[in-house]
């Protein structure tokens, strides 16, 4: 039997199909301006566990609207956006290089605060397509677990640019073999809404010996600035109930992203 540990809110449910009415009436109506709901894509979370390492015989599952995009995830979009290097907000602000409120920098996983006066920013070709893919036994990259259970924060520190405790991947006691992140997949489209929805997958084996609960998840992405790159986080959600691992078992996570409705 699958032990439910938390379903979609309802409200949520609602509250999510309310904003995407809004937002379809406000680009019909020709209004360039979207609600502070609205300002990043709708992501939803789930997380599973399984009794051996086939992906058959679930033990847990949690799912819930992912709501906790972090500051390196705005500043992302908007220096990208507007062709803007992360100084020339700093500037304009007087928020100075700091990761934080009026700032366009951003914060990598090992703390540091990108200063770099040519922006942060994506490549093309195949850097692009693996900005999210992080490899087999490797917890540097992609969707990464762990079990913090510090709140959620934008950019506080350390949970606003890194999970709080993530687990390490290998065999050993208290980690997790963090297998290789599946190539982004389309989950769905809808014609009617015009809306593409991506699917994230990675899975993770337990041999460590022992039970492994987790309770805190993430995803870390890629960037590169100038000549150099660095992994930074994007988001990070605490879990209401952590989701028990049982050594020899498989722990899965999806992160499921939807666009908004694209033009007709």
């Amino acid at each position: 039997m699958t032990v439910i540990l938390k379903d979609i809110d309802p409200q949520d449910a609602e509250e999510i199909r309310k904003l995407r009415e809004e937002h379809d009436r406000i680009r019909q109506d020709g209004i360039i301006r979207l609600r502070y709901d609205l300002e990043m894509p709708l992501a939803h979370l789930t997380v599973r566990s399984y009794r051996g390492q086939d992906g058959k015989d679930m033990t847990h599952q949690y799912r819930d609207r992912a709501k906790s995009w972090v500051r390196n995830m705005y500043n992302w979009g908007v220096t990208e956006a507007c062709g803007a290097v992360q100084s020339m907000f700093d500037d304009a602000s007087g928020a100075g290089a700091v990761y934080g409120a009026g700032s366009a920098r951003y914060r990598n996983t090992g703390g540091s605060i990108l200063t770099s006066t040519l922006g942060t920013h994506i490549t093309t070709g195949a850097r692009t397509a693996n900005l999210w893919l992080g490899t087999a036994n490797s917890n540097t990259r992609g969707i990464i677990v762990g079990t913090g259970t510090a709140a959620e924060t934008m950019d506080g520190d350390p949970t606003g640019y890194r999970l709080q405790t993530a687990i390490d991947s290998g065999n050993g006691a208290g980690e997790l073999y963090y297998q290789a992140h599946d190539p982004q997949v389309v989950e769905s489209w809808d014609a009617g809404t015009r809306r593409l929805t991506m699917r994230h997958r990675r899975l993770f084996n337990n041999n460590s010996g022992g039970q492994i609960d987790v309770s805190e998840v993430g995803i870390y992405v890629l960037l590169y600035y100038s000549t150099a790159s660095t992994d930074c986080m994007i988001c990070r959600d605490l879990l209401g109930a952590a989701v028990p691992v049982y050594d020899g078992g498989q722990l899965e996570v999806i992160y499921d992203i939807e666009s908004y409705a694209l033009p007709a």
